[in-house]
């Protein structure tokens, strides 16, 4: 009777998996071995267990990398959308003189020398008045307005350089003014319009006053999400290595940027007099 009642319970128990921990020397002479019995149910337990933090792993990971994605695709919309506005701007200021110029010259100005505070709480306001929620589309226009500022000045150092003999010598030739544009201007342009493009982008990226201000739910950029889990998390190994990734992210673009603002400086093209 007893023997049948301890063949039930290990029946109820379901197949066992047994581990054994013991040395060869902890064999006795009847060859008794020190055994860890461990019933299927708690196999299943383990394994699920293991899952759940894979999942969670998976999440964390994934969330990382939406929020290194974010400021990626914001900084470069708003790079392209400020090398073309800033371009046509740094044009405009060199070809045309007059009252309308230096008003334009102030506004092109303006963004350069008024605190990021003072330039988020604006754009804030705007966008309340207007109507517009905060978003990635409000700091994409955040970022776009004051990355325009630094693409013309950098454009504009270029212009001074340039010899405007050159586009009258391809008018003589018969060049049409979008030829000559395209096959004369902006090839001397275009290092300063790379660099004043990499200026931008390391703005973009790593900008936190103004995004602070006109960011809305779910649109965290990556200096956002450091400022957050600075505060309300423990993690310092994730914190250093996206700091660190930041500064030297930044570091990159900058030598980058000083490089094509010097690149071809003495080998412009010009007509002696």
């Amino acid at each position: 009777g007893v023997e049948a009642a301890a063949d039930d319970r290990h029946r109820d128990r379901g197949p066992e998996l047994a581990i054994g921990f013991g040395k060869r020397g902890d064999i006795g002479a009847a060859g008794d071995v020190d055994l860890v019995q461990t019933t299927s149910a708690e196999v299943f337990e383990l394994m699920a267990h293991r899952s759940r933090l894979r999942l969670r792993f998976q999440v964390e990971n994934g969330d990382y990398r939406a929020t290194l994605a974010t400021p990626d695709a914001i900084a470069a919309l708003a790079t392209a959308a400020s090398c073309i506005l800033g371009t046509t701007a740094a044009l405009a200021l060199h070809r045309w003189k007059g009252r309308l110029q230096t008003f334009h010259y102030g506004l092109i100005y303006t963004p350069l020398v008024m605190p990021e505070i003072l330039m988020g709480i604006s754009l804030l306001m705007m966008f309340t008045a207007i109507g517009v929620g905060c978003g990635l589309f409000t700091i994409w226009i955040a970022h776009t307005t004051f990355c325009v500022s630094y693409v013309a000045m950098t454009v504009l150092a270029r212009l001074q350089d340039f010899d405007d003999r050159i586009t009258e010598a391809a008018y003589d030739l018969g060049a049409g003014p979008f030829y000559t544009f395209f096959h004369v201007v902006l090839p001397i342009l275009l290092p300063g319009i790379i660099a004043g493009g990499l200026l931008a982008f390391t703005l973009s990226i790593d900008d936190f006053v103004i995004t602070f201000f006109v960011t809305g739910p779910g649109s965290d950029t990556l200096p956002l999400k450091i400022y957050s889990m600075i505060k309300h998390s423990k993690q310092m190994p994730v914190i250093n290595s996206l700091s660190t990734l930041m500064l030297a992210m930044t570091c990159v673009l900058v030598a980058a940027s000083r490089f094509m603002a010097n690149r071809r400086r003495r080998h412009l093209p010009a007509f002696k007099n």
